[in-house]
């Protein structure tokens, strides 16, 4: 225990003299992750709505129901558009009031057809398929946000490696073990404990409800830390030097948060991007946002210890072999 805190102690004071990475922690990390979860709460619902032959009490109903959605546009008409105009997206939805009764009719989002409905009847809609809610998009930004941090967090690892500092220390009373926990706990500390801080500020700042508790979703985030620390390590302990481990940590981070789900809501209408995606743990982490079960924290937690024991066995071969001596 005590040489895995040197090791963090001495990566801390490494760290205060890194002008460049510290402005990213204190000013733009901040900014980063309001504006990630500011926009984790807009709503999906935009575009143009036409309301056909409406009188002016389902006029105001309808205009009542979209309020405080700026990015909603109402076009009041008198006659439907054509199937084409909607097919193309010119309007995202049409409603038309049959008995009092409205008839929301969108191509192909049904997802938002329902969600209009919803609104008009004054009510929340929650697409039980995909489930996508608030707590969930703002996991995925993190998840997104914190992956590619902490390949830059790890800079100190790959430059004691590179310069063989990596093995005078080993040369110590210093386990292999405990150097990989060392740096992964420092990873955690720089990034995943100010993100936490962060997000519970925010998100109180801007009044966003979440539908899980506070306690989850910090143990959310701290599964996020952990799981991006031992990716990072992994992705470093395989790459030879910084140039690769930064290549090659951007695009896998890029290509399995996309399919995640981390940027835009992927639907599974492939069979094969649907098993591929139920293997990527960011799908997971968002997954256990929207609704959680232990399925997929288990997922999660064998997955962390898989990267950290490939990371160990891989590293402390390397060493033996003199690969970096």
């Amino acid at each position: 225990m005590r040489n895995i805190l040197l090791i963090i102690k001495n990566n801390l004071y490494r760290l205060s003299k890194e002008k460049i990475i510290i402005f990213m922690l204190i000013i733009v990390l901040p900014i980063v992750i309001y504006f990630g979860i500011y926009f984790s709460q807009t709503d999906s619902i935009t575009g143009k709505i036409a309301i056909v032959k409406a009188n002016n009490k389902q006029e105001e109903r309808v205009k009542k129901s979209v309020k405080g959605k700026e990015k909603v546009t109402l076009k009041f008409l008198s006659k439907e558009p054509t199937k084409t105009d909607l097919i193309k997206g010119i309007y995202l939805a049409e409603i038309k009031f049959k008995k009092s009764k409205p008839d929301v009719i969108s191509y192909g989002k049904e997802d938002v057809k329902k969600g209009i409905e919803a609104a008009i009847k004054g009510k929340t809609y929650v697409d039980n398929k995909d489930n996508i809610t608030v707590q969930g998009k703002i996991i995925g930004f993190l998840t997104m946000f914190l992956f590619f941090g902490s390949i830059m967090i790890m800079d100190f690892f790959l430059t004691d490696r590179e310069n063989s500092v990596y093995s005078r220390v080993l040369i110590a009373k210093i386990s292999y073990y405990e150097y990989i926990i060392g740096q992964m706990v420092y990873c955690l500390c720089v990034l995943t404990v100010p993100s936490i801080i962060m997000s519970l500020v925010i998100i109180k700042i801007l009044s966003i409800q979440l539908r899980i508790s506070t306690g989850l979703f910090l143990l959310l985030i701290f599964l996020v830390g952990l799981l991006s620390s031992s990716f990072s390590i992994l992705i470093c302990t395989l790459c030879k030097n910084k140039a690769s481990a930064s290549m090659m940590g951007s695009i896998v981070t890029m290509i399995t948060c996309l399919l995640g789900g981390c940027i835009i809501n992927i639907v599974d209408s492939n069979k094969i991007i649907g098993a591929i995606r139920e293997c990527l743990p960011q799908k997971r982490l968002i997954d256990l946002a929207n609704k959680y079960n232990n399925g997929d924290l288990i997922f999660l937690i064998v997955i962390i210890l898989l990267f950290v024991s490939i990371s160990i066995f891989v590293g402390k071969r390397q060493y033996e072999n003199g690969d970096f001596a």
